[in-house]
């Protein structure tokens, strides 16, 4: 009954302003069983008047995502789906959430989502295949439309953060490219191909040892290793001669 009163007493704040009603907001997430929370409808609110504290609301959402997909998956070893499928808020919301959130702080966006997405494709088991880096939850269907709104969302988000942090505070991004690059999954090799490909004149050398110092990087993408040819395409104007003969030698 507590809980209740309190959604719908949060439910009436037309202007978010101060800390408190956040915190209470926030152990209102808490609490409210997952499957209601198709009903809070002011987590957009929220992160546009608190972009700080709404990134670490996107977190709470997401963990509670990935402990909820835990316990179904309990006894599988495969779900073919986003882990974050299941979360009930609609897609309109989570996205003017993550997209408030993300563009207003990216950096911190960056610092609290990473986990999630690092915990989300550790569901999957490793590979020993030399040639591929292990699928995952969170893979497949990047360029296709077949990716789920909440994931969408949250990997453009992503995207657009590390670019950011990529361009404004290169030491950083290349602690969290360091990061991603160790995971033996197609996710975090994906995101830093992307960040790659949006930055090659500051990027290209980064982008060339990224794809030379392990060669399952030249088989990245839904099909036809797309992702790897729009970045090989992206940075190649960039690269010296040296570098380009490189990659040539690596290619062929």
């Amino acid at each position: 009954q507590w809980r209740r009163r309190v959604q719908f007493l949060l439910a009436r704040i037309s202007d978010w302003s101060t800390l408190e009603a956040v915190w209470l907001f926030e152990g209102m997430l808490r609490q409210i069983p997952i499957t209601e929370l198709g009903q809070v409808y002011e987590l957009g609110d929220v992160a546009k008047a608190f972009p700080r504290e709404g990134c670490q609301l996107i977190r709470l959402l997401l963990e509670r995502a990935l402990e909820d997909d835990a316990k179904e998956a309990e006894g599988h070893t495969w779900y073919g789906r986003s882990p974050f499928g299941e979360l009930s808020l609609s897609d309109s919301l989570l996205d003017e959430a993550i997209k408030a959130a993300s563009e207003a702080e990216p950096e911190f966006f960056a610092e609290q989502v990473l986990p999630c997405i690092e915990a989300a494709v550790r569901l999957t088991g490793e590979s020993d295949d030399s040639l591929f880096f292990a699928a995952d939850q969170l893979s497949y269907d990047w360029h296709r439309g077949g990716m789920d709104g909440a994931q969408d969302n949250l990997v453009s988000a992503l995207v657009s953060a590390l670019s950011v942090l990529a361009r404004t505070k290169p030491p950083a991004f290349r602690q969290v490219a360091k990061r991603l690059a160790e995971m033996p999954y197609q996710t975090p090799q994906q995101l830093l191909a992307h960040v790659y490909s949006g930055w090659p004149e500051f990027y290209a050398e980064d982008a060339l040892r990224f794809l030379m110092s392990d060669t399952r990087r030249l088989m990245l993408g839904d099909s036809d290793q797309y992702d790897t040819r729009l970045l090989i395409k992206a940075i190649y104007p960039f690269l010296s001669a040296d570098h380009r003969a490189e990659l040539e030698t690596l290619i062929l």
